[in-house]
């Protein structure tokens, strides 16, 4: 008696197997995110305004079903933060959003006061709004922005 137990205990468990297998569907993330300055450097006269872009688009690759069919999908979650204000003491910032999902960053700042041509290096981060512990957050990108500051 206790074998038959065995023995059906093993076939449900190996008929459950194939059946899942029949009905598997898969998921898969891939995080894409891509962003920078849109110049390689700006010139600021000392003491003066002036403006610069950054621009952001995250378009993550879901991969879904079976067999697997990839969608892109658009991750509304990024943000910007400044992390040197190394060549503008005072600054503004405008977020705008495109029509493709690429988000832009409209930087205004009010460059230090020089008494000779300086180079500076701006710092940003491009991030998504997600806890650390989500799966679904994309490793942070660095953008540097190179400034110069004439009198």
């Amino acid at each position: 008696m206790r074998s038959l137990t065995v023995i059906g205990l093993f076939v449900v468990a190996i008929s459950s197997i194939f059946a899942g297998k029949a009905t598997a569907q898969y998921f898969g993330y891939l995080p894409t995110q891509t962003g920078g300055a849109e110049q390689q450097s700006v010139e600021f006269r000392s003491n003066q305004w002036g403006e610069y872009v950054l621009y952001q688009r995250d378009m993550d690759t879901v991969l879904v079903g079976f067999p697997p069919q990839q969608m892109l999908v658009l991750d509304t979650t990024c943000y910007a933060w400044y992390d040197s204000t190394a060549s503008i003491p005072r600054w503004w910032s405008q977020r705008f959003e495109g029509q493709d999902g690429t988000r832009r960053y409209l930087i205004g700042a009010r460059a230090r006061l020089v008494t000779q041509r300086e180079r500076f290096r701006d710092i940003f981060y491009l991030e998504n709004l997600r806890p650390n512990t989500d799966i679904y957050k994309d490793p942070w990108l660095q953008v540097i922005q190179t400034v110069y500051v004439v009198p």
